[in-house]
């Protein structure tokens, strides 16, 4: 059931992000400024309510409600869009009540990792995060293109009106079938507990960086690639949309695979395996000069993608169990950062020679992502079963 509301939830979250800048453009004529502005606001605003609502879910342990208050959150959204109002409203309603659904996907996955913790041996837990990582990877699969075609054809009134239709679905599903969850209570946090907890708070803010570096210059990669094949190695930007697609289909049987090798292999080890193909990938960008070079490195593309989304969620909730709700946020919290930093890489990158110096600073950024991973993979797990061993004292 966790599987198909993760489906649902990036099904429809598809269908809105990568039409807002259509939108804002053809209903109110927004400039290329104003709609930079408008992403920003909403990153802004998607990283505070995120990280808080991570935090609270943790110390009051309904997640239930969170999830919930952020789908409902996803259908008022949708039916404000759908009025034609203006730039300032829609901006209004995307910072003060659309960046409230992102708030449902950490508590999904986090009442997942209960879930398995529960009922499951630990060695099957990458795994199962795996899968409902596919989970939403099919929902984006099916979603973009069905949006953009009730889009085209129909309009944003009735893309709106049938996403709101959608979302409030989704909640009455889940009200439905999702029983009431309380968190288990937590242990007295003694002295080598908290300096356990210091020493994995700052491994996973390494990995904040690592996480927000590698989905910031994949997010510079994907946005650049339809220029780069017209202008570099003179083909149609019709082969963006192929290359995407193969990469996708590379990404999903790896995003299971990995939870497989995970029960034999270092977390940490994958991790830093997939960001050292992010490299190797970015340094393939600068060398290539052909649209089957190009192909060829979407195997690299996959694997990145796979071993990254497939095992970070898990890595991130391993360094505490008793903050699901919090680690859960903060990895979420990588990709939205991401997009920031992708933006940012572009502008810096079209001031200085676009294609060379992007892919230059891509691969510099991946480089210091897999040193990081790779530094932090050796200690965290000992600080893991540091704070473990402190709770069973306690």
């Amino acid at each position: 059931m966790l599987c198909s509301w993760g489906f649902l939830v990036a099904f429809l979250y598809s269908q809105t992000v990568p039409l807002f800048s259509l939108y804002l453009s053809r209903t109110y004529g927004a400039s290329g400024r104003q709609i930079g502005l408008f992403y920003l606001a909403l990153s802004i605003s998607t990283i505070a309510v995120t990280y808080l609502t991570g935090k609270l879910s943790d110390k009051w342990g309904n997640r239930k409600a969170y999830i919930l208050v952020g789908i409902f959150a996803g259908a008022l959204a949708m039916s404000l869009y759908s009025l034609k109002t203006s730039f300032n409203a829609v901006l209004l309603i995307s910072v003060g009540v659309f960046s409230i659904l992102y708030i449902s996907t950490p508590q999904i996955v986090a009442v997942a990792r209960e879930y398995f913790d529960r009922e499951w041996a630990p060695a099957n837990v990458p795994f199962l995060n795996s899968v409902l990582r596919a989970c939403f990877a099919f929902g984006w699969i099916a979603g973009v293109p069905i949006g953009f075609l009730i889009a085209n054809r129909y309009g944003f009134t009735v893309l709106y009106i049938y996403l709101g239709i959608g979302y409030l679905s989704l909640f009455l599903l889940i009200a439905g079938f999702l029983q009431g969850h309380v968190s288990l209570e937590r242990p007295e946090v003694t002295a080598p507990d908290k300096e356990a907890m210091k020493d994995a708070n700052t491994g996973v803010w390494l990995a904040f960086l690592s996480f927000s570096l590698l989905y910031g210059v994949n997010h510079a990669y994907m946005i650049n690639l339809p220029l780069f094949i017209e202008q570099r190695v003179s083909g149609s930007p019709a082969h963006a949309g192929y290359l995407m697609a193969l990469a996708a289909l590379i990404e999903i049987p790896v995003l299971l695979a990995s939870g497989v090798l995970a029960k034999r292999m270092s977390i940490a080890k994958l991790l830093a395996a997939g960001s050292f193909c992010s490299l190797i990938l970015y340094v393939g960008m600068l060398l290539t000069n052909t649209l089957i070079h190009l192909y060829v490195l979407q195997i690299l593309n996959g694997l990145f993608i796979g071993l990254i989304a497939g095992l970070g969620l898990t890595w991130f909730q391993d360094q505490d169990k008793n903050q699901l709700g919090k680690l859960s946020s903060i990895y979420s919290i990588t990709m939205t950062m991401g997009y920031i930093l992708g933006s940012l890489v572009l502008l810096v990158a079209s001031l200085f020679g676009q294609h060379l110096f992007l892919y230059s600073i891509n691969a510099g950024f991946s480089a210091l992502a897999t040193i990081i991973i790779f530094g932090i993979g050796t200690s965290s797990g000992r600080h893991v079963r540091k704070l473990s061993e402190a709770r069973a004292k306690a």
